[in-house]
């Protein structure tokens, strides 16, 4: 899926043009993370919105056995 579809299917987006999406999709800048890899973290500065181009992100609470999965996200969709 290109960068416009992946926009196109997202709620957030789905009052835009075509036009307004591949205008989006250009200012898109793509970010690869390995498994087990922290994104941010609680109480970091938020700059940036997300948008999980493949694989899944666990939004986490706390450490070790304390840790809690709040959610787990997917393809298509976006936090931050």
């Amino acid at each position: 899926m290109n960068r416009q579809e992946l926009l196109a299917h997202i709620p957030l987006f789905e009052s835009l043009t075509p036009e307004d999406l591949e205008a989006l999709s250009r200012r898109l800048e793509s970010q690869d993370f390995s498994d087990g890899d922290a994104v941010f973290h609680q109480g970091d500065a938020g700059s940036a919105l997300y948008i999980i181009d493949d694989g899944a992100v666990e939004i986490s609470y706390g450490e070790g056995r304390g840790r809690v999965v709040l959610a787990t996200l997917f393809t298509g969709q976006y936090f931050g």
